[in-house]
């Protein structure tokens, strides 16, 4: 595992009763962990997260929708000092950080998940599994990341992803047994590393549209994205 310096991350919340909500009482104890550490070489620019989208950031729907989603714990993972600063204003717990690669990303937010102490109510909670997911899914809702949780409560030997038909993609959700794996991932790899590596235990979960997978790696993207219904 890659060692941390201890001034290579810094934890910024604005910590309420709401930030941490209990899951329902339908589905198991999992944590939600927001990738946003992404460079945005392909956008030609770090700012995309902040991107105008329909009068908001780019990242903005998808911080709510894990607002909402029944998760007994979540955080953010950036770079950025404006990322963690658009966080704060949602009142959605973010790790800063200077380390360079997906796994350090992955690693960092998981860890935090397990053992950071500020966490209202649920410190001493195990989680039974851990959700990963983009921040550039502006139409990524919170009634599809709870119907994968759902799905993982019922079967939790599962990793479980989000699809459309057979297109699959972000989110995705690992088992605890999976913990020690994605706390040690290669460098610069990510989930994928051990979905490869477990074919026979990933399920799909339907979106209810095939908007909710769609990200925006550059700008031609992001227009097409704008083109789309919005709410």
């Amino acid at each position: 595992m890659n060692s941390t310096k201890p001034n290579a991350m810094r934890l910024t919340s604005k910590f309420s009763q709401n930030v941490f909500p209990d899951s329902d009482s339908c589905t198991a104890p999992v944590g939600i962990v927001v990738m946003a550490s992404g460079k945005g070489r392909r956008f030609g620019t770090d700012g995309k997260l902040f991107a105008d989208f329909h009068g908001r950031p780019l990242a903005e729907p998808v911080l709510n929708a894990a607002l909402a989603a029944p998760a007994v714990r979540r955080i953010a993972v950036t770079r950025s000092p404006d990322f963690s600063q658009l966080c704060q204003k949602l009142a959605f717990p973010c790790l800063l950080h200077n380390l360079p690669g997906l796994n350090d990303t992955i690693r960092l937010g998981l860890s935090a998940l397990m053992n950071y102490a500020p966490f209202p109510r649920v410190s001493s909670m195990q989680l039974d599994g851990c959700l990963f997911l983009q921040s550039d899914q502006p139409f990524l809702t919170a009634s599809s990341i709870k119907k994968i949780i759902i799905a993982f409560s019922r079967e939790p030997r599962f990793i479980y992803r989000l699809a459309c038909g057979s297109d699959v993609g972000s989110p995705v959700l690992f088992p605890s047994k999976f913990f020690p794996d994605l706390l040690s991932l290669p460098d610069n790899c990510g989930g994928s590393f051990i979905i490869r590596k477990h074919t026979t235990l990933v399920r799909t979960v339907q979106a209810a549209t095939p908007y909710e997978l769609l990200d925006a790696d550059t700008q031609e993207e992001l227009d097409a994205l704008k083109t789309l219904p919005w709410q």
